[in-house]
């Protein structure tokens, strides 16, 4: 039998609530400035011969990695930064043309190439303006006292950690560490929508990994749930109001209307990392910069970007 395939759309409405602070600093003593940090990164940078761009791509790149407290390998950790011009974009350039095989190690590969684009990404770095960032982004709190009637997973927070608030308003005193701010709100998000199947009287629901789910980042290939499940009849009574995340999916609350108002017994859909499309409004910035690089793979690129979101696929089969 076909499965009815719900039309996706993106959850909205919840970047219009963000708090004008929504990153969260945890110091355990005074640091430099993030543009004192940079600064020093940079210094002496003009004037430098072409051969020299990567060297100094790599200390601008490693000092706002010490800002930021990792490497910038995960694209989806860096759109939780909000870091601002392109910045997220650029950085992750950076650390893919790093990662890749070095010159003469790569068929055709051109070390002028690569410089011209390191070049080009020590340039764009120049720009930005990291403490009009962390001003109006961050909120500085001294670890201990400071984080005093927040709200954060276990063993945090921790000293130089970086947190991010909590999307939803009902839970704006949490905060999650940003190497897995996503993480932390994907499990919330299928926590609630099983539970919400359950309520409409799913019988059984699988959530399996989409091919173009990254293979060294998920947890679990295929899970599934069973439940006795009752069919549905105007008898009973589903209140949306029990449920946090169910007011900003659109794709959601479709099933939920085909459900209670057209009896629907089966349904396929797919749900991601992404919230609010802030990930998929990163990625498309980091895919227009990448158009500008001359060394890199394009493709393969843009191939681990839509990995990064993990997509998994949700088969859902309802009592009769």
């Amino acid at each position: 039998m076909n499965y009815p395939t719900v039309n996706p759309s993106s959850m909205t409405s919840l970047q219009a609530q963000m708090s004008d602070h929504p990153l969260l600093h945890v110091i355990s003593h005074p640091t430099q400035t993030p543009q004192e940090i940079l600064d020093l990164a940079v210094q002496g940078r003009q004037g430098q011969e072409l051969t020299r761009a990567e060297i100094e791509l790599r200390k601008v790149t490693k000092a706002l990695s010490t800002l930021a407290g990792g490497t910038f390998n995960d694209p989806v950790m860096l759109a939780a930064l909000s870091l601002p011009n392109q910045a997220d974009a650029v950085l992750w350039v950076a650390y893919m043309l790093f990662d890749q095989a070095q010159p003469g190690h790569t068929p055709g590969y051109s070390i002028h190439k690569r410089q011209r684009d390191c070049r080009t990404l020590l340039d764009a770095l120049s720009q930005i303006k990291v403490d009009q960032w962390y001003e109006a982004m961050v909120t500085p709190s001294h670890y201990g006292s400071g984080c005093q009637g927040l709200q954060f997973p276990a063993m945090h927070p921790q000293p130089n950690g970086l947190y991010r608030q909590h999307l939803l308003p009902r839970w704006k005193s949490t905060y999650y560490p940003i190497d897995s701010y996503f993480t932390y709100l994907f499990e919330e998000r299928k926590r609630e929508l099983l539970q919400i199947l359950a309520d409409l009287g799913a019988i059984k629901i699988t959530l399996q990994a989409s091919e173009q789910t990254d293979l060294s980042n998920r947890s679990f290939a295929t899970q599934v749930w069973e439940f006795p499940g009752k069919s549905w009849s105007s008898t009973r009574v589903f209140n949306p109001s029990r449920y946090a995340w169910l007011t900003y999916d659109r794709q959601l609350e479709s099933l939920v209307d085909n459900r209670l108002s057209h009896g629907l017994n089966k349904a396929q859909f797919e749900i991601n990392l992404d919230v609010d499309q802030i990930l998929s409004n990163r990625f498309s910035e980091i895919k227009t910069f990448l158009n500008q690089m001359e060394s890199l793979d394009v493709a393969a690129m843009t191939t681990l970007l839509q990995k990064s979101l993990r997509p998994y696929r949700v088969n859902i089969e309802f009592a009769v």
